[in-house]
């Protein structure tokens, strides 16, 4: 991942590659195909462009993911506080107002000793 303020990010992705035909069909009826993959944890988004964050949150929910929105690190801070329940990841920005994505990391460290971050 690369990323520039005011330019925006730059991702790449690199897939292994199928030597034949065979290898491709034995992952089409693998356990872990695509097509198999379902969430059931619950994932805490912070993400303050409202298009991205719409976006991120029906790609989570339709692969069955219970999602946790949130416009800022603030906001984030406060469901973490307010939230009964697990939250098994946190799904972050990293270029936010006020508060980086790494900060509400940081922060939700007393109150959640087992999260992950990605």
């Amino acid at each position: 991942m690369y990323s520039e303020l005011g330019r925006g990010s730059t991702f790449k992705i690199y897939l292994a590659r199928a030597d034949s035909a065979a290898s491709a069909q034995k992952l089409e009826h693998a356990s872990l195909a695509p097509g198999n993959l379902r969430g059931t944890e619950t994932v805490l988004l912070v993400e303050d462009s409202a298009e991205v964050r719409s976006l991120v949150c029906a790609i989570l929910r339709r692969n069955g993911y219970q999602v946790l929105e949130a416009q800022t690190a603030g906001d984030a801070l406060m469901i973490c506080a307010q939230h009964q329940g697990a939250i098994h990841l946190l799904l972050t920005d990293v270029v936010m107002p006020r508060m980086s994505g790494r900060e509400p990391w940081e922060r939700l460290a007393p109150l959640r000793p087992t999260r992950k971050c990605s």
